[in-house]
């Protein structure tokens, strides 16, 4: 589907663009055109935002078994592969809708209305479902979201610093799936720590101060600050990356000589030659989770331009 077949909706801060097959959040942009959700790189996963609905997963055999009749169903269902309706369409506002019709019939034996709903308000995009079961028994339904989002997000800072926060604590047990993606058996506890997910550090630091003292023409310096509490590194909630901070110093000057803009600076990073982890792999195999951070090391620079 191209960019002009997709359904829009705006604020001064956001930009979003909806694909009204499978009501699928496509693109989020902020005021400045930066793109937050994912490329869906077919190297690694073509969805952007799926709906899934009426199953989430996968069926035992792919069907779906009622009243001893069985009802071919792929997985995560057939929401995210049908065409959406729109109700309402304003501004900062787009309401989709999926009724039940013959072709959902033949796999979905249940007379049903699904509504997706996106706003934008300012910074902030909110999503609603609404399902109306519309049969005359009880309607076995799942519905989740499936978003996948710019990681990290285009703002500069290191993946470590983002946070993926839930409205309320969620600490009830959670079924797992086998490699089939079939509920397997037993429980286990939930990985969130509070309200948000492992590997997320609650709180992040990064600052910098620059310096350009008057009486040393063309003299500069920077100091910058780098601060992380600790976290889980796995959805056991069994280890826990330790807090860290680091500082890092840069001096240099900037002038011209012959006609050419010169910027000779030395750096050191990690000055104080602390001990922490760079990045970490959640849920690593064989326990592996850290990745070092360099010690204590400097380097020499030299940016060179034309002109005054």
């Amino acid at each position: 589907m191209t960019d002009i077949d997709m359904l829009h909706i705006a604020s001064p801060q956001l930009r979003a663009a909806i694909n009204p097959f499978g009501a699928e959040l496509t693109h989020l942009h902020d005021a400045d055109g930066r793109e937050l959700m994912t490329d869906a790189d077919p190297a690694f996963w073509t969805g952007h935002a799926p709906i899934l609905f009426p199953i989430v997963g996968r069926l035992n055999g792919d069907a779906l078994r009622l009243d001893g009749t069985a009802y071919p169903m792929r997985q995560h269902g057939f929401a995210r592969r049908s065409s959406f309706e729109v109700a309402r369409h304003d501004a900062d506002r787009l309401v989709l809708q999926l009724v039940d019709n013959g072709e959902t019939w033949a796999i979905y034996p249940f007379a049903f209305l699904l509504e997706i709903g996106f706003a934008l308000d300012g910074p902030t995009l909110m999503m609603e479902a609404r399902i109306e079961n519309r049969s005359d028994g009880a309607m076995p339904t799942s519905f989740g979201w499936h978003p996948g989002f710019s990681w990290p997000l285009p703002y500069g800072e290191p993946r470590a610093a983002h946070r993926i926060i839930f409205n309320a604590d969620e600490p009830g047990a959670l079924r797992e799936l086998t490699q089939d993606g079939l509920i397997a058996e037993g429980e286990r506890a939930s990985p969130l720590d509070g309200r948000a997910l492992p590997g997320i550090p609650q709180h992040w630091l990064n600052v910098m101060v620059r310096a350009q003292p008057a009486g040393f023409r063309g003299a500069w310096a920077e100091l910058q600050q780098g601060y992380s509490s600790g976290y889980f590194v796995s959805d056991t909630l069994s280890t826990r990356a330790s807090p860290w901070w680091s500082t890092t110093v840069r001096v240099g000057w900037e002038g011209t000589a012959g006609g050419m803009r010169l910027g000779p600076f030395v750096g050191i990073n990690n000055a104080f030659n602390h001990l922490y982890v760079s990045s970490v792999v959640i849920n690593a195999a064989r326990d592996r989770f850290y990745e070092p951070a360099p010690g204590r090391n400097i380097y020499l620079g030299l940016s060179v331009g034309a002109g005054r």
